[in-house]
């Protein structure tokens, strides 16, 4: 099981994944301000540790 970081658009407030691949405790260590555009809204924002949130994916079991 892999977690994938995510983001939440200041403007339309949905989220989506972002590029940044660090586990919980990497990200507590960091300074984090990067910038992104929303692919709902193609708002450009800057994000912050706040804006930042881990979704659980859990791969589906191929066909067998």
């Amino acid at each position: 099981m892999t977690e994938t970081l995510m983001a939440t658009c200041s403007q339309c407030r949905r989220a989506f994944p972002t590029s940044l691949q660090v586990d919980r405790a990497t990200l507590e260590a960091l300074v984090l301000t990067e910038v992104y555009e929303c692919p709902h809204c193609e708002a450009v924002a800057t994000y912050v540790k706040a804006d930042h949130f881990y979704r659980l994916d859990i791969p589906e079991e191929p066909p067998g």
